[in-house]
């Protein structure tokens, strides 16, 4: 890399963070002592692209200096000077510097989904507690993941008519997601299909009935009705407080497993949802 004779000598420093490349560029005059020296910031982006900053001008927005676009809250840190938070990892590191009861932290912790997203806000919760030296609610949260949490890789799909779902082999799990319970209050009723029912992808099977309507659920892929959660017909509320767990609706036995593809992924997922808020 040469530009006209300004540039006499180029040094790199690879000690630094994973991708992240130190420039310094010295400038030498004619008995060969150091004038002087100007360090520069690059970072090859997620395009593969060379781009420099000013690492005096980081900023710590969302989507602020150095981040990737579409990159979320918690996607990172800003040249690993300190976390993102979300306002969900806020509340959490707010409760859980408060809060000394393990059991009553596992509660609160258990009602997180259980999602890539979640999982960002719990480790940038516990780098802002690291930078605050609060170390005893940092054993806290690292105790739960380990040995509490139910957590599990994000393996869900989501069909536009917000119902997610879970393979297993050949059989698949349905449910309808965490953003359409919120927007539907406090479910009063579900209408399960009867067992041996074919279901085909994007049809009504049931429905949900809340406070404040009734919305169809469609089936995500097609297939047979192997198993309905009967539990939902004396506790429909389960959609509400476990909608990936225990509030469930329907198990099936895949008739197309090419119809997955068709399906949406959690950050697919997640853009799509903010997309459709935003029109209302």
């Amino acid at each position: 890399l040469v530009a006209g004779n300004a540039l006499n000598c180029l040094f790199t420093d690879t000690s630094s963070f994973q991708r992240y490349l130190r420039f310094g560029v010295t400038h030498f005059n004619g008995g060969g002592v150091v004038k002087s020296c100007r360090k520069e910031g690059f970072v090859i982006d997620e395009r593969g692209k060379l781009k420099r900053f000013n690492k005096k001008k980081l900023s710590r927005r969302r989507c602020g200096s150095l981040r990737g676009r579409g990159w979320k809250y918690g996607s990172g840190f800003v040249d690993g000077i300190f976390p993102v938070l979300s306002p969900i990892a806020q509340k959490i590191v707010s409760f859980i510097q408060r809060e000394t009861d393990p059991e009553k932290v596992a509660d609160v912790l258990g009602t997180l989904p259980s999602t890539h997203a979640s999982w960002d806000d719990l480790i940038n919760v516990a780098v802002q507690l690291r930078l605050n030296k609060k170390w005893d609610p940092i054993v806290l949260v690292c105790e739960w993941i380990l040995r509490r949490s139910s957590f599990q890789p994000d393996d869900l799909k989501y069909a536009d008519s917000h119902e997610w779902v879970k393979i297993d082999g050949n059989k698949a799990t349905f449910g309808i997601t965490d953003h359409a319970q919120d927007h539907l209050g406090d479910v009063v009723y579900v209408e399960l299909p009867d067992l041996g029912r074919s279901v085909s992808q994007g049809e009504s099977f049931g429905a949900v009935e809340s406070v404040k309507a009734t919305s169809d659920i469609n089936s995500p892929v097609s297939g047979k009705v192997v198993e309905v959660n009967e539990v939902l017909t004396e506790s429909p509320g389960l959609v509400n407080t476990s909608p990936y767990e225990e509030g469930w609706i329907i198990k099936v036995e895949l008739s197309d497993a090419g119809e997955v593809e068709k399906l949406m992924d959690s950050d697919k997922y997640s853009k799509f949802c903010e997309e459709e808020d935003a029109k209302h």
